[in-house]
């Protein structure tokens, strides 16, 4: 009996050992298994962390390309518009001191004026009142010398400058300053440029 029993602790060892020796088999087996499955899992985690990483590298950097295009446009629109508004403002300035000229200097503009846009044919020169009231001998004596058919007449129309009005004829040159320099205004704006942003 105890041979038995002694019989039955060996087969149940024996038993344990290949259910441990299996198990342990199985265990390994598993863990490989598992080991697997986590690099496959991680390999693809990483993949997909970065290709992530780089749409969104991708994205910031076209973001911020973008942010810095638009930050360009706009500083260069407001240098625009204050080089425009730095060209308006000495344009004017330039027309009030021509206006605000001293009568000799005023008149011999004028002068200038009429021998290059004024023709010899009968008609009238329109002058404000202003400039009637301060006209020089000087360029009385040219409009009387040279262009004799055409009458000096004061006009509410005109501020500064002249207007030739011909008789007949619908055509006129107004020579009035504000005139002038609107005609040439865009001539005027580019040489300055030229000259101011190069």
């Amino acid at each position: 009996m105890q041979n038995q029993v002694g019989g039955l602790d060996v087969i149940l060892n024996q038993i344990d050992a290949e259910a441990r020796e299996a198990v342990s088999k199985i265990e390994g087996k598993a863990k490989l298994e598992s080991d697997k499955l986590i690099a496959v899992a991680q390999a693809e985690a990483d993949k997909i962390t970065s290709a992530a990483r780089s749409d969104a590298e991708k994205t910031y950097k076209s973001a911020l390309e973008r942010e810095k295009n638009a930050i360009e446009h706009e500083r260069s629109q407001r240098l625009l518009a204050e080089k425009q508004r730095m060209l308006d403002s000495m344009i004017s300035d330039s027309v009030e001191e021509i206006k605000n000229l001293g009568d000799k200097e005023y008149f011999e503009f004028l002068s200038a004026l009429v021998k290059k846009y004024v023709k010899k044919d009968p008609g009238r020169i329109l002058l404000s009142v202003k400039d009637m009231d301060r006209m020089t001998d000087e360029f009385s004596g040219l409009l009387k010398s040279s262009y004799p058919q055409l009458k000096t007449e004061a006009s509410d129309i005109v501020q500064s400058g002249f207007i030739a009005a011909y008789d007949g004829i619908d055509i006129e040159e107004n020579c009035t300053i504000d005139e002038l320099v609107e005609a040439e205004t865009d001539n005027i704006k580019e040489k300055v440029f030229e000259c101011l942003f190069k």
